[in-house]
């Protein structure tokens, strides 16, 4: 997380990040991404195929 709030589904399970928070997960379901407001969000994605 470069800067504001983000929630993040994965496997059912809700992350909150904040700015310099990090998570790492296996993306086998659905994933959902969710900004709570109202400061705008900034984040990097990346994306490591097996």
């Amino acid at each position: 997380m470069l800067e504001g709030v983000v929630e993040i589904t994965a496997e059912g399970r809700v992350h909150r990040l904040e700015a310099g928070d990090c998570l790492r997960f296996r993306l086998w379901g659905r994933s959902r991404f969710r900004c709570p407001g109202p400061a705008p969000v900034r984040y990097a994605l990346l994306v490591v195929l097996p």
